[in-house]
């Protein structure tokens, strides 16, 4: 997903992005759910910003050499990060990715 103007976050996946996916684990190991709220690609460092577990937003620039560690880590609560960000398509985006996780959580009990 890119920073265009899609609203709706992508639940992130093993197999279609292992790198990543590697990356968010090295935050939470046991996590249940990922969601990519934004992706910016760059040449040498990827930029992003993911909801782990409905609870916690990472934002990390990603090298894109194999097996390397996030960099520039940040770390938001939701509602500190949700007034960071203020209303618009982000706002949305967010909710959505927070209600794909409760849906997801309960289907899992």
């Amino acid at each position: 997903m890119s920073q265009r103007d899609d609203v709706r976050a992508v639940r992130l996946d093993r197999e279609t992005n292992a790198r990543l996916f590697h990356a968010v684990e090295r935050f939470s190991p046991l996590f249940l759910t990922c969601h990519v709220l934004v992706e910016t690609p760059g040449q040498v460092t990827d930029l992003y910003t993911v909801l782990l577990d409905g609870a916690r937003v990472l934002r990390f620039e990603l090298p894109r050499s194999a097996e390397a560690d996030p960099q520039a880590v940040e770390i938001f609560g939701v509602d500190q990060f949700r007034q960071m960000i203020g209303q618009g398509k982000f706002q949305l985006m967010l909710d959505q990715a927070i209600q794909d996780y409760r849906s997801a959580f309960a289907e899992a009990r």
